[in-house]
């Protein structure tokens, strides 16, 4: 069971998460912890052109 203030999306990785399937050659150490980063936000005017966004939300719901 996760903690009460873990997001709900960031408990159902850690739910998922598989051990077997992580690749042991990245050597995590044992109080390591594996994740995943989602960049979300606006682009800003400027920038390198981007992949299409979806939003927020929908990331979230997705997750």
């Amino acid at each position: 069971m996760s903690h009460p203030s873990i997001h709900p999306a960031i408990a159902l990785i850690q739910q998922r998460f598989s051990a077997n399937h992580f690749d042991p050659t990245h050597a995590l150490g044992e109080g390591d912890i594996p994740a995943l980063l989602v960049a979300v936000g606006q682009a800003a005017p400027g920038n390198w052109p981007q992949k299409p966004r979806r939003p927020l939300a929908q990331v979230l719901e997705i997750l």
